[in-house]
């Protein structure tokens, strides 16, 4: 059993801890930076999903080929812009192997 006296200490170790790490701040603008120059600087189509499907960013080129602006589409999930699902009683069925080629 777990005193109250045992948890503050142990909480106040911790929030010691924490207090010496550095500040990331710097390091976290520099990866913020990075990753818009890549979402700006490509042709290729992407989106950065979180784990419910919700556009979390887009790039220009993912939003041109959608026909909406950046904005109009952060926030949105993955299924409201693309409700279609499988029809019923469908299978999802892998591509059949080209011929002399060997998947390793």
């Amino acid at each position: 059993m777990v005193y109250k006296s045992e948890m503050s200490a142990g909480l106040a170790n911790v929030e010691g801890r924490r207090q010496d790490l550095p500040e990331p701040a710097g390091d976290l603008q520099q990866e913020r930076d990075t990753l818009q120059a890549i979402l700006e600087g490509t042709h290729v189509l992407l989106a950065y999903l979180d784990p419910q499907f919700n556009l979390v960013r887009v790039n220009p080129a993912y939003a041109r080929s959608m026909g909406h602006p950046e904005a109009g589409l952060v926030g949105r999930n993955h299924f409201d812009l693309f409700p279609k699902p499988p029809a019923a009683g469908s299978r999802l069925t892998a591509p059949r192997p080209v011929p002399g080629w060997e998947f390793r």
